[in-house]
């Protein structure tokens, strides 16, 4: 009885040491900074937009027109925000942006991944021009719909939260509040 009543206790305790360990690392974390985002996206102010072909069409757009209306789409957005200046030669760029509509495999959505399903995205790759190495991904889920407008809406949406997405990330999204009805 005595070993046992020392073997528990002495589990007991080594819990309770793993426990505080593990609590200790989560303050560890929680205090530690985030990463730093690569100064060439914080700093560089001219971008060269590039046109990459997907691998997706958009329902009423045909399969030659939906790389060119992802473009168009995307580089009316960044020219709206006017945070960065358009350059037309990849030589004069701080920064390249490859926008593609693409269908991706996702490791987190286990059920379309079991099915062998690809899913719609909207990809965004920020590229230094120097070195050709990708600085930044980001990527937004195309909501499936059924209707043609539910689709349109779905795409704008999806675009706007990956321009939001790339805002967050150089420091320039800000929320606007809603307006308050007298």
């Amino acid at each position: 009885m005595r070993k046992l009543a020392a073997v528990s206790a002495c589990i007991t305790l080594a819990m309770i040491a793993l426990a505080g360990l593990n609590l200790a690392a989560q303050a560890d974390q929680s205090s530690a900074p985030p990463p730093p985002t690569p100064s060439q996206l914080l700093h560089g102010k001219k971008i060269f937009i590039s046109n990459v072909p997907g691998t997706l069409t958009l329902g009423q757009h045909s399969a030659e027109d939906a790389p060119t209306y992802t473009y168009n789409q995307f580089y009316a957005s960044m020219k709206s925000w006017g945070y960065y200046d358009l350059v037309s030669a990849p030589a004069d760029a701080d920064l390249i942006f490859e926008i593609s509509l693409a269908e991706r495999s996702t490791v987190g959505d286990m059920v379309h991944a079991a099915n062998n399903l690809r899913l719609p995205y909207l990809e965004l790759i920020v590229r230094d021009p120097r070195t050709q190495t990708i600085l930044w991904w980001f990527a937004e889920r195309l909501q499936g719909a059924n209707r043609t407008a539910t689709g349109q809406r779905n795409y704008n949406q999806a675009m706007t939260n990956l321009v939001n997405d790339l805002k967050k990330v150089v420091g320039q999204f800000t929320v606007v509040p809603a307006s308050t009805k007298p």
